[in-house]
């Protein structure tokens, strides 16, 4: 293998996590599970996130009010960006990961843990069934680990149904689907399994489901 390739493939593990300072405070264990495109910010195709997507001023106020009365928030989301290209390019990996670092720079959330494998993936490196990808639980349990978190005491947000079946695998008490035509989208490999029935609340959109949950949180 190359220096070029070696390089590449170090930046690029299949699951990685960043933190802020928000993740230090031990005390915290519960938290508010985020998926990133199409829920945080508008799903603009593999690699939203280096297209500048927007994340509503009204959202970050409402994410940092949950913040105040005691929730973790943790973005999970699986990233196909590099899955759908025939070669690693470290300069789009060092793009991909600045933007993902600020969004935690930027206190809008305290963590985020991703997953780049794919079944289907056109690089072999990420070509995997992987337990982190949703709808499994791996990235939840990953944190759960981590910092010891309550799941019971938890929410799950996402606007597929996917993001539905990782927060029930894991036995998050609270799940909010944010409703868009593509939301119940048969959108993984179909030897995954799923739960034979689902129990969640549906929002129009994000700030609604934030809201909802800051009034109910004592």
């Amino acid at each position: 293998m190359n220096l070029f390739a070696h390089s590449s493939r170090s930046l690029l593990p299949g699951d990685f996590r960043i933190a802020g300072k928000g993740a230090r405070n031990t005390t915290i264990k519960r938290a508010v599970f985020i998926d990133l495109d199409g829920t945080l910010w508008p799903d603009l195709g593999p690699g939203s996130i280096l297209r500048n997507p927007i994340i509503g001023n009204e959202v970050v106020l409402r994410l940092r009010d949950l913040s105040n009365v005691g929730y973790l928030l943790i973005g999970i989301t699986n990233q196909t960006y590099f899955g759908y290209r025939r070669r690693l390019n470290p300069i789009s990996i060092f793009r991909y990961r600045s933007k993902m670092r600020q969004i935690i720079r930027k206190g809008i959330l305290d963590l985020i843990y991703v997953c780049h494998h794919h079944p289907e993936s056109k690089l072999s490196y990420l070509k995997t069934e992987c337990t982190r990808r949703k709808p499994n639980s791996g990235l939840i349990e990953w944190a759960k680990e981590e910092f010891n978190l309550e799941l019971d005491k938890s929410i799950v947000i996402g606007d597929r149904i996917t993001d539905i079946a990782a927060g029930q695998k894991s036995g998050i008490a609270k799940r909010f689907l944010i409703a868009n035509p593509r939301c119940i989208e048969w959108n993984i490999s179909r030897s995954t399994t799923f739960p034979q029935s689902f129990t969640f609340s549906v929002f129009g959109n994000l700030i609604d489901a934030l809201e909802m949950i800051k009034n109910e949180t004592p």
